[in-house]
């Protein structure tokens, strides 16, 4: 796990980047601005919201579309370095 640090309006947050966080985030920014649907939430999927690198699209009551955001692909950039 890659340890990343975020300012969220609390105050300073230590967030861990796991292995399937990456590889949901690499998901999203190869699907650009449309963004992906996903049938349901993950763990890591909830996590990546509440860290602010990941923002959700409601696009009728039962789809929901999701896209990375621009904090998630820094975070992504500094998991690949």
């Amino acid at each position: 796990m890659r340890s990343i640090e975020w300012c969220a309006n609390e105050g300073l947050m230590d967030y861990r980047l796991t292995d399937e966080g990456i590889a949901l985030l690499k998901e999203l920014n190869c699907a650009g601005t449309r963004g992906q649907m996903l049938p349901q939430p993950r763990f890591a999927l909830a996590r990546l919201l509440r860290a602010g690198y990941v923002k959700q699209q409601v696009i009728k009551a039962s789809a929901e579309r999701y896209v990375i955001t621009a904090t998630g692909a820094v975070a992504l950039s500094d998991a690949m370095a």
